[in-house]
């Protein structure tokens, strides 16, 4: 199966919420998976995590989940 490309756009997206939005809410945003938003990041360099504070004001049905998927 042939790796999807990332666009300028998608790539400009992940760098600007990096650590500020879920890393579900982001892959659903572009249209891509968990799994795929967490390795481009962790590519870049992009640390994921989004401090409790801002998952409490913001994103509250993800500030008690499981963040391993955002943990970085």
């Amino acid at each position: 199966m042939p790796k999807k490309t990332w666009s300028d756009k998608d790539l400009a997206y992940i760098e600007r919420v990096a650590g500020k939005v879920p890393v579900p809410v982001m892959a659903a945003a572009i249209n891509k998976s968990v799994s795929a938003v967490t390795g481009k990041a962790h590519s870049l360099g992009l640390k994921l995590k989004v401090p409790a504070i801002i998952l409490n004001k913001y994103w509250p049905d993800y500030a008690h989940k499981d963040r391993t998927d955002e943990a970085s």
